[in-house]
This record gives C-alpha cells, structure tokens and sequence, in this order.
C-alpha cells in the first residue's frame, strides 16, 4: 500500500502481563498473529518497540523493526507518540495505520475492509463492535437507565457502536494536527465481529484469546 505506513506498536514491558505481547496464544506469540495479518493483507509493518527480543522477532517473521527511545516505551506513553515517531524515523504517508498485537484474533480479511473503505472526508477509520448493553449510571442512592426510552429486549434496541481498538487508519496531518489517533473527530467506524475485536489486557484476556485461537485452528 503506497500510501499506508503500518506500525505495529509492541512494547516489551507490561503490568498485568508480563511481556505480553510475546505471550503466547494458539500456539504462537500474540505478535506473531498481528505480522501474519498485516503481511496477509499486502501490507509490509514496521514493529515499534524498545526491546531487543520482540525487534529480532519482528524481522525473524516479516516485518521491519523500528527501535523506540525508551522515553516512549513507559507506562504512560501514548500510542500517538509512538505513530509521530514511527512517521519521522521510517517512513512518512499520508496514512497511517496502527495494529495492536493485543488483538491477535483479528485477520487479514478485517484489515482489508478498512484498506477498501472509502475515506472521503474522514480524518480516521476504526473497527467498531455491535453493542446492545443496557447502560445504567448512578443517580443519588439509585440507578437510571442511559436510554430510558430505549426497548427492554436487547434485540429490539438500537445498536450502539463500541470502539474495540483491533485497527486504527488515521490521516497523517490529522494525526500530526490533532495529536490523536482519531484526527478531531471525523471518524468511520467498520464494524467487525466480537471474536475478531477480542483485546487482550490481563490473565484472563489472555486465557480466552488462546482458547478462541485453538478451536479456530482445530477447525480449520
């Protein structure tokens, strides 16, 4: 894709699991799963990371490394800054697209139904997932509903749309402007399945995932 630099962000270190983003789900690492997905959908991703084992990994099974300054691997470092120097040390195009390994359910397939969706005046696209909760927020000493008129059976109700965070395709002057992966707001939502927007944060994030991952290769 001419006109797309992937970054794969891919910090070495996590609070709630360590090293995730080499644990291992279905048999291979969670990084493995998003490379194979972006190299399936004809893009070449460069992995943004401060560690040496997940840029020997990186360029082991496809993709570019990109070794970020430490001050960008903390905490609380932002995945925007991570894109802004991914943009100014490897390659700038005019969108940019970020590929959390913690969504190592999502395929080659998705990816390409953002590639193919039309942007016209969108300064972002995100997959979104279909939400039909029944939302309720504290009011006093008791609950209201967030949709009071909203129908009781959850399949009668509007869906909202949740941001899921599998894929993010962001204008590159937006970005740059706004210093937000989602531009200033004028953002298409591509709807993918709940197992593909499946995010990996904790143990039990992880336990899942690898389940999923298992009975989608034993089926295959």
């Amino acid at each position: 894709m001419l006109d797309i630099l992937c970054v794969i962000p891919a910090r070495g270190g996590s609070k709630r699991v360590p090293n995730k983003n080499m644990a291992e789900v279905g048999g291979r690492p969670m990084l493995w799963w998003t490379i194979q997905a972006a190299l399936g959908a004809g893009l070449h991703p460069w992995v943004s990371s401060e560690a040496d084992e997940i840029l020997s990994y990186a360029i082991a099974h496809g993709a570019l490394a990109l070794r970020r300054p430490l001050e960008l691997a903390a905490d609380a470092s932002s995945t925007e800054s991570v894109l802004l120097h991914a943009l100014g040390a490897a390659e700038r195009k005019p969108w940019v697209m970020t590929l959390p390994p913690t969504s190592p359910l999502r395929t080659a397939e998705t990816i390409q139904k953002v590639l193919d969706t039309p942007r016209g005046d969108a300064e972002a696209l995100m997959t979104v997932t279909d939400y039909r909760g029944d939302l309720w927020q504290r009011c006093g000493s008791f609950l209201t509903r967030l949709q009071p008129a909203a129908p009781r059976r959850q399949q009668e109700r509007e869906p909202l749309w949740e941001e899921n965070s599998a894929v993010y395709l962001t204008n590159t002057m937006s970005l740059y402007m706004s210093q937000s992966v989602l531009g200033y707001g004028n953002v298409i939502g591509v709807p993918i399945s709940r197992q593909e927007a499946w995010d990996v944060n904790d143990q039990l994030d992880l336990i899942v995932a690898d389940a999923l991952l298992k009975d989608k290769n034993h089926a295959v």
